[in-house]
């Protein structure tokens, strides 16, 4: 058995000859989450921005419990399955089963699943809307994301 002490010295020289130890992995290939908001200048209020220009169109057709087909070849299989409801501001925060205090982590958009499952890989399950695409664009990810940010305010 090989003696670990005596590969020391080579490890040494090696870092010190400026060889790198870490492999390249080339560029990133999206941006990196931040939990900032964008336009701290503007505020983003659920009911006056985020639900008409984002929720309404992208979301509610599949996340309405009183929606029969919504307008979409999904139905409201969102609520069907996962029970979440995205009419409301408070049903939002509240989630649905799988969600539950997850979907929403007001000041912190990186860490709530509403913002993270419209990225090109969601951490878990499909990216949404799940009939997409059409996704959403980058401004109307960006309207969650400061949403978020500033508390998910009514």
């Amino acid at each position: 058995m090989m003696d670990l002490r005596l590969l020391r010295p080579f490890v040494v020289a090696a870092t010190l000859a400026g060889c790198e130890l870490a492999p390249d992995v080339g560029t990133a290939q999206i941006e990196r989450c931040v939990n900032v908001d964008s336009d701290p200048g503007t505020s983003v209020s659920f009911s006056r921005d985020l639900y008409p220009k984002v929720i309404m169109p992208k979301c509610v057709p599949c996340h309405d419990p009183n929606s029969g087909a919504g307008g979409s070849s999904a139905g409201n299989i969102g609520f069907q399955v996962g029970g979440l409801d995205l009419t409301t501001r408070d049903a939002a925060l509240a989630g649905g089963v799988n969600s539950a205090g997850a979907l929403v982590t007001p000041g912190q958009p990186c860490d709530s699943l509403l913002y993270q499952k419209t990225g090109r890989s969601p951490p878990v399950g499909v990216r949404m809307p799940f009939d997409g695409p059409p996704f959403l664009t980058d401004e109307e990810r960006g309207l969650v994301a400061d949403w978020i940010a500033e508390g998910a305010l009514p």
